[in-house]
């Protein structure tokens, strides 16, 4: 159906559409832009090639590991074969190191439980040395591993440790539209040795 109308002695048509049309019409057309939106904000994972690029971003992202973390160094030699990837200090001031890997990697507790007895025997001079920060020396570190998954034995050995307090975090590192994140996942210990 048309109609037509005279103004200021132009004639003007336009087409009327039945109310259900029009309400189709727009459905149709927001579904379509939210479609194209999505296209274009889609979430995609971005590939960490090397750890030096993963530490830059936890370190740049490093309360989305925990709140509260405080980046004391990274790439802190302890001896010649052994070096810690990020070493922080928590609210209360425990010492935390952080593990990271680029993949699975069921060594990276060991060394993670190999600098974390190295990091407490050194823990007073850590203090001396470094006044800027409220490092707490009477708690022994802890160790916070994070790595994009966790074998099942890496899991239930971390879970039969009781003397150390250790948290696993899953990674990734996604883009949205112009946007990078860092998005990380506790993993529950107890609950990871019970479901795999």
């Amino acid at each position: 159906m048309h109609k037509v109308s005279k103004t200021g002695g132009m004639q003007k048509s336009s087409l009327i559409l039945p109310v259900h049309a029009r309400i189709f019409l727009v459905m149709f057309l927001i579904s379509f832009e939210c479609a194209t939106c999505m296209h274009a904000l889609s979430i995609e994972e971005i590939v960490v090639k090397n750890k030096s690029d993963l530490e830059k971003i936890v370190v740049e992202e490093i309360s989305k590991i925990e709140s509260g973390l405080t980046v004391i160094g990274r790439q802190i030699p302890t001896n010649d074969s052994t070096t810690i990837d990020i070493l922080c200090q928590d609210y209360n001031g425990q010492l935390v190191v952080l593990k990271l890997s680029l993949n699975e990697d069921n060594m990276m507790l060991f060394e993670g439980l190999h600098i974390l007895n190295e990091i407490n025997c050194v823990r007073r001079m850590l203090k001396f040395f470094n006044k800027n920060h409220k490092i707490n020396d009477k708690e022994p570190g802890r160790l916070i591993l994070l790595a994009p998954s966790f074998s099942n034995d890496l899991l239930a050995i971390a879970n039969g440790i009781s003397s150390v307090r250790i948290a696993l975090y899953e990674w990734e590192y996604l883009r949205f539209g112009d946007n990078k994140a860092l998005r990380v996942t506790p993993i529950s210990l107890s609950q990871a040795s019970n479901n795999r």
